[in-house]
């Protein structure tokens, strides 16, 4: 990604949220320091909407970021690789933001971000504790696994034509 206004951006709102991460696991929900990375936080994902409904923060399975289909450059990669654990942790693959978002429903997505595993095992699917905690414009989706035996074909009748593509070629590669 070259240094355009958009890979900025992008940039920042990792960095926005590494931080928000760091001090929210640090410091009591009250605390200043964590009122004003929210905000920020808050700022530089709304920098990303410029004339867009929604974007996309997904992880690929090589652990880069893409923001609205664009890797991280290298010069923001460090910073990063500090938010992929987060992600995986929750089997996190990609999330979309849609334009709306309320500062409360960022401050959740980031608790949720920072909770243990085995809490977050107990609420079992993803978007269904973001409505629970009245997170209405982020949508994520898990990572799925597929247990693939050779020489043996699999129907899938669930989910998109998309998606069953979009696997094909995966697991192509």
């Amino acid at each position: 990604m070259a240094d355009n206004p958009q890979a900025i951006n992008s940039a920042k709102f990792i960095g926005d949220l590494v931080t928000c991460l760091r001090l929210i696991s640090i410091y009591p929900p009250k605390h200043p320091l964590i009122a004003n990375s929210l905000k920020n936080f808050f700022g530089s994902l709304n920098l990303l909407f410029a004339g867009k409904n929604e974007f996309n923060l997904s992880l690929t399975a090589d652990n880069r970021i893409i923001v609205d289909g664009e890797a991280l450059s290298e010069k923001s990669s460090g910073i990063a690789q500090d938010f992929v654990p987060y992600f995986k942790k929750l089997e996190i693959e990609d999330v979309t933001f849609s334009s709306g978002a309320t500062e409360l429903e960022i401050e959740q997505f980031v608790k949720i971000l920072i909770l243990d595993k085995e809490i977050f095992k107990s609420y079992g699917d993803i978007n269904k504790l973001f409505q629970e905690k009245g997170i209405t414009h982020l949508q994520a989706k898990q990572f799925s696994y597929l247990k693939v035996e050779k020489g043996k074909e699999a129907f899938v009748t669930e989910g998109k034509r998309s998606d069953f593509e979009q696997l094909k070629v995966k697991l192509k590669d």
